[in-house]
């Protein structure tokens, strides 16, 4: 194997990196790319644009000896199979060297590599994914419409609430739906229909609207930092569900995913509160080592048991240390 592709694809984004093993690495990031969201013709699309574009900033025009996507919204072989299908033919591979995962494992191994843990995805969604000792356990994934707990985009939905509220004239509009209205610039109710059902991407405009929450509960406001909290608790009882179906003696986990990177000031004390009391005993909270692009290309090694993934890994962790990005 000489060229390999990581692919992270995601509601907002499907970012590609592009290995040469043992010389260089190179990013490029397209549109958003979950098939649950987007459709599979559309996600294809964004994370073939990706990987060739990460070739292309890598400085080849060979194809890739393998291609690993951690994607989210993989609700099925079927899906799986069909984007595995579609991306093979838009970068000229055989399918054959095409491997599509769902990002719970590329985000796992974005925090422990090939180790045990348990990764939780604080994002525009929301899901949750640990690994001991062979055992594997889930909880949450399901989407915005049946759960998302925690995440940026049931922190968006609450925040509308509080927007509408005020402007409906309810009894129950507080100080931050009149502050959260003026701050985004919402001055009737039409103004936030529109700005919901006329998006090209509902969920991602939704979930753009936690910034505001976070940044007034930071200035102070009680009510954002009790929408803050009450997700907070809605999610730590997913990551403990997990913890007690692993049954690990020590408890390592691992935040990832926009919301916490931009927000672990406020969300890893309160996180730690929370998992600590639903557990009973203390939690390490581990931090992110690379990018999540690059965990799909060690989970994918890793399940591949290829002889390259300890030197793969040796070159990640100098070309791919993980940091927040747009």
């Amino acid at each position: 194997m000489r060229f390999l592709v990581g692919v992270d694809a995601g509601a907002s984004k499907a970012e590609a990196v592009a290995v040469e093993v043992g010389v260089t690495c190179a990013f490029y990031t397209a549109g958003p790319a979950n098939p649950a969201v987007q459709g599979v013709e559309e996600a294809s699309r964004s994370i073939s644009e990706a990987i060739l574009g990460s070739l292309r900033s890598l400085g080849t025009s060979d194809t890739p000896d393998a291609v690993f996507v951690g994607a989210a919204g993989v609700v099925s072989r079927e899906t799986s199979e069909e984007l595995r299908v579609r991306v093979a033919q838009r970068v000229g591979v055989d399918v054959g060297r095409v491997y599509v995962f769902e990002d719970l494992v590329a985000a796992h191994a974005s925090v422990f590599l090939a180790g045990d843990g348990i990764v939780s995805i604080l994002g525009t969604g929301s899901s949750v994914y640990g690994v001991y000792r062979g055992v594997v356990a889930r909880a949450g994934g399901w989407g915005h419409l049946l759960g998302d707990e925690g995440s940026a985009y049931r922190v968006g939905v609450a925040a509308l609430r509080e927007v509408l509220a005020c402007l409906d004239g309810l009894d129950s509009c507080s100080e931050l739906g009149t502050r959260l209205a003026r701050r985004i610039g919402f001055k009737s109710t039409s103004d936030v229909l529109r700005y919901v059902y006329s998006s090209l991407n509902p969920k991602t405009s939704v979930a753009s609207l936690a910034i505001a929450v976070f940044e007034e509960a930071r200035e102070g406001c009680g009510r954002a930092l009790e929408i803050v909290q009450d997700e907070v608790r809605s999610f730590s009882r997913y990551v403990s569900a997990v913890a007690r179906r692993l049954g690990a003696e020590r408890v390592r986990v691992g935040f990832v995913g926009s919301l916490y990177c931009y927000n672990s000031d406020l969300l890893k004390p309160l996180l730690e509160e929370a998992l600590t009391s639903y557990l009973s005993r203390e939690v390490e909270i581990v931090e992110q080592v690379v990018r999540p692009c690059c965990g799909a290309l060690v989970a994918g090694l890793a399940a591949l048991r290829s002889t390259y993934l300890e030197r793969v890994v040796e070159q990640l962790l100098a070309c791919c240390r993980y940091g927040c990005s747009p």
